[in-house]
């Protein structure tokens, strides 16, 4: 399998991937249940440029939270999703990151987008934290939007 091949494959990948997620994410709510909305604008720490191939550091500063936006408690594993929207449209790559028992999270993560041009500009990233449970799935809190320098 070529370069190309290999990038589009995985875009595929993740695409698949994170259309169960919101599909469960959207039967879990209850019929009637008003929605409790979820902590926003968590903090976190990421990189203040980005290069291909260079690995680079993310990281919670807020936990991710203990339970779920209306009190009840924790119904499957706690993951953060972390995604990155390149510049001018290029793509846009998502990575799921387990959550460790107080709530941290860390990751290191090198972009392979040498079957991409990686176009010079503002890498929008974003982080949200989930409760994944079999059609109980629910968002736990948004972690505050980052820009980051690309090329």
């Amino acid at each position: 399998m070529g370069r190309a091949e290999s990038g589009t494959g995985r875009r595929r990948l993740l695409q698949a991937l994170s259309l169960p997620l919101a599909v469960v994410a959207l039967a879990s709510a209850p019929a009637g249940a008003a929605p409790v909305a979820e902590p926003s604008n968590l903090a976190w720490s990421s990189p203040r440029d980005l290069q291909p191939a260079v690995p680079a550091d993310f990281a919670s500063v807020d936990p991710c939270p203990a339970t779920r936006p209306d009190g009840s408690a924790i119904a499957g594993a706690r993951i953060v999703r972390l995604s990155l929207t390149l510049p001018k449209g290029a793509g846009r790559f998502s990575q799921d990151i387990p959550v460790a028992e107080d709530g941290s999270w860390t990751a290191t993560w090198a972009l392979d987008l040498t079957a991409l041009v990686f176009p010079k500009g503002r890498i929008t990233v974003d982080a949200e934290c989930w409760d994944v449970a079999w059609r109980q799935s629910a968002t736990l809190g948004q972690y505050k939007e980052h820009g980051i320098r690309a090329g």
